[in-house]
């Protein structure tokens, strides 16, 4: 799963020199959809700007399955990641050519 998770990440960030997502210090892995107390629905993933990047593994794994389909939960919501890390003020702030 770590790897697998990992892999993701450096996917989506290749051609970025150091970008790490330092700002996520929290990666959190539900069997399933799970519920959030917040929304009130059920979510297959989310990041959040306290530093928690959230992943349902049965959506996560999904998104691989069909590579033809546009849907992966895992580029999804790294790209969330890393849109987050350029606009939250740290030491890899606004990386993103405007």
């Amino acid at each position: 799963m770590r790897i697998i998770v990992s892999a993701t990440a450096v996917e989506i960030t290749y051609g970025y020199p150091n970008v790490y997502f330092n700002h996520f210090e929290t990666i959190i892995l539900f069997a399933d959809d799970y519920y959030s107390t917040i929304t009130g629905q059920y979510h297959e993933g989310e990041v959040n700007a306290a530093g928690a990047i959230v992943l349902a593994w049965r959506s996560f794994l999904s998104g691989f399955s069909d590579l033809a389909d546009g849907r992966n939960l895992a580029i999804h919501e790294m790209a969330h990641a890393l849109r987050l890390t350029n606009i939250v003020d740290n030491e890899e702030y606004d990386f993103i050519d405007r």
